[in-house]
């Protein structure tokens, strides 16, 4: 692997730990439960997908209160809009496809009525750029 590709992949796994510390310290425990699955389920990682038992700890929250649905729905487009790195927006899709397929009737109703503020288009993703080199053909 070359140089600049392995400090890419030790600032992504960085930015994937201070998230996760991050979202333990929180005071919002609720809130920082369902941000610490969703970023547990869509890390950076290339060599592993999401796998069963992190799609399911997202799944599992929409049997929680009316707030944890909606929450979570935030922070996996939040993550998936912010991100601009192809993996973490893979991952991101992937998990909700999972929860259309497979997910509760809450989390399934709160993606179709996100973004509650707004009216767009929420998979919109004509402003993505993955600017990494992976995939650029010299």
């Amino acid at each position: 692997m070359a140089p600049d590709k392995k400090l890419r992949n030790l600032i992504y796994n960085l930015r994937d730990k201070a998230s996760i510390v991050a979202a333990t310290l929180s005071l919002r425990r609720h809130v920082s439960s369902v941000r610490l699955h969703v970023v547990r389920a869509t890390n950076h990682s290339i060599s592993t997908p999401a796998s069963e038992d992190r799609i399911a700890d997202v799944l599992s929250v929409g049997k929680g209160s009316h707030l944890l649905p909606c929450v979570c729905m935030d922070v996996l487009m939040d993550r998936l809009h912010e991100t601009r790195d192809a993996t973490v927006a893979l991952k991101c899709l992937f998990t909700m496809h999972n929860v259309i397929i497979k997910g509760p009737l809450s989390l399934r109703d709160q993606l179709s009525y996100y973004p509650s503020s707004g009216g767009h288009n929420f998979l919109n993703l004509s402003n993505f750029r993955d600017d990494s080199g992976w995939g650029h053909w010299n």
